[in-house]
């Protein structure tokens, strides 16, 4: 995950404004935000609950709840990942302006978040 963070900050730091760039930079943030939950709910055995349970699969949430019930994360780390999630989406899905102040703080934040939740 590390590496798609460090991925991530290059497109951004390269990108001197241009739009698609800086959208694909919290995307792939996010993503990186994203696999790390996964593997750490992984690595610490914590089932992950699929609301609602007819669910194919898992999202983002399930596991941050999930990370939650289990104790693994704190509810401020939980608001601070969602918030940080909500910026990866806007960035993903082009329906609103992005902030390239909020995309740095997706990346530099999740990746701090990677390194303090293991």
């Amino acid at each position: 995950m590390s590496d798609e963070f460090e991925t991530a900050s290059q497109l951004f730091e390269t990108a001197k404004g241009d739009e698609s760039l800086l959208r694909a930079a919290g995307t792939i943030g996010r993503v990186a935000l994203e696999r790390h939950l996964f593997v750490i709910a992984d690595a610490k055995n914590v089932v992950i609950e699929v609301n609602p349970p007819t669910k194919r699969k898992a999202e983002a949430q399930d596991v941050i709840h999930s990370l939650v019930k289990a104790g693994v994360i704190t509810r401020i780390q939980q608001s601070e990942i969602e918030s940080l999630f909500r910026i990866g989406n806007t960035c993903a899905h082009p329906k609103e302006a992005i902030k390239a102040e909020d995309i740095k703080r997706l990346l530099q934040r999740g990746k701090g978040l990677s390194v303090t939740i293991v």
